[in-house]
C-alpha cells in the first residue's frame, strides 16, 4: 500500500532523538567551492584562527547559504550553520563560559552570519527587499 500524501515520513533517529533535517550543509557544500579543500585544512589543523581565516569562512558559508535558500533564510538555518561550523571546525568556538560557542557567529539577528548577509542585501534594489525577518 503506497503511503498517503497526507503523512509526514518519519525522520531517522540517533540514540531514540530525531536528527534536525538540514536544507543547507556546509560540510558538503564547502569542498566543492574554490579553496574550499584549502580552507578546511587550514582550518582543522589551527589551534588559534586569524580573523583572515575566519572572514573567509563566513563569507564562502554565506555563499551557500544565500546559493541554497537565498537571502532571506530563518533564524534556525542561521543556527544550524553555526552550530555547523564550530562543530566542523572546532578552532572557531567561542570559550566563554555560559556559551554554546556558536554565538558570535549567529545569535538572535546578530553575529558574523548576520552582518555578512545585511551587507549582502544592501545591493539590492529597494523593490527585492523585504522586512527584515530573523
Amino acid at each position: 500500500m503506497a503511503p498517503s500524501p497526507h503523512t509526514v515520513p518519519s525522520l531517522p533517529m540517533k540514540d531514540n532523538m530525531p536528527l534536525p533535517s538540514k536544507r543547507f550543509s556546509l560540510a558538503n557544500w564547502l569542498p566543492d567551492q574554490p579553496g574550499g579543500d584549502d580552507l578546511i585544512q587550514s582550518l582543522k589543523n589551527c589551534v588559534v584562527v586569524s580573523s583572515q581565516q575566519r572572514i573567509r569562512l563566513v563569507k564562502v558559508a554565506v555563499t551557500g547559504l544565500t546559493e541554497t535558500l537565498g537571502l532571506y533564510p530563518t533564524a534556525s538555518d542561521k543556527t544550524s550553520l553555526a552550530r555547523e561550523m564550530v562543530q566542523m571546525f572546532p578552532a572557531v568556538k567561542d570559550t566563554t563560559p555560559g556559551l554554546e560557542g556558536h554565538e558570535h557567529f549567529y545569535n538572535n539577528g546578530s553575529g558574523f552570519l548576520e552582518y555578512k548577509l545585511k551587507n549582502s542585501r544592501m545591493s539590492l534594489p529597494q523593490d527585492k527587499k523585504k522586512e527584515e525577518a530573523t
